[in-house]
């Protein structure tokens, strides 16, 4: 999953111009078994998660860690938004904090959002505040 955001994420890092199209300019075609249509699921999650290491990762790189703090910790925190619809999270909450911890730690210098601080101590409780906030924006 999501290895075509992270060309784009890279692609992005080295242009200098970036032209916008009105115009269609592919077409992408979802088959029966693309990623695109498969259930959320923990993997999906964790992929996301990846995502953001290999961000990060290319990121401290090329140097651009400055430039590009707050595009990943608003990535981060559509991450912990996905994880708030997740139906399954409480299933799967012990694992997912393993898994997020691991990539806090070696990311705490980009990660600088009060929620990833909090989620690398209880994730569930970053979860509960997203679902109260989003209650609350339906009333």
């Amino acid at each position: 999953h999501y290895e075509d955001i992270l060309f784009v994420y890279c692609l992005y890092c080295h242009t200098s111009k970036i032209l916008v199209l009105k115009d269609i300019f592919y077409n992408q075609v979802i088959r029966e078994d693309s990623a695109s249509r498969k259930e959320f699921s923990i993997k999906v999650l964790k992929d996301r998660l990846l995502l953001l290491e290999n961000i990060c990762k290319y990121a401290k790189k090329y140097m651009l860690i400055k430039e590009y703090r707050k595009t990943i910790n608003n990535s981060l925190k559509g991450f912990f938004i996905d994880a708030a619809h997740y139906n399954k999270f409480h299933i799967y909450r012990n694992e997912l904090q393993e898994s997020y911890s691991l990539v806090y730690l070696s990311n705490k210098d980009v990660f600088n959002s009060l929620f990833s601080k909090v989620a690398n101590y209880d994730i569930n409780l970053v979860i509960r505040i997203i679902k109260i906030k989003h209650f609350l924006r339906k009333k």
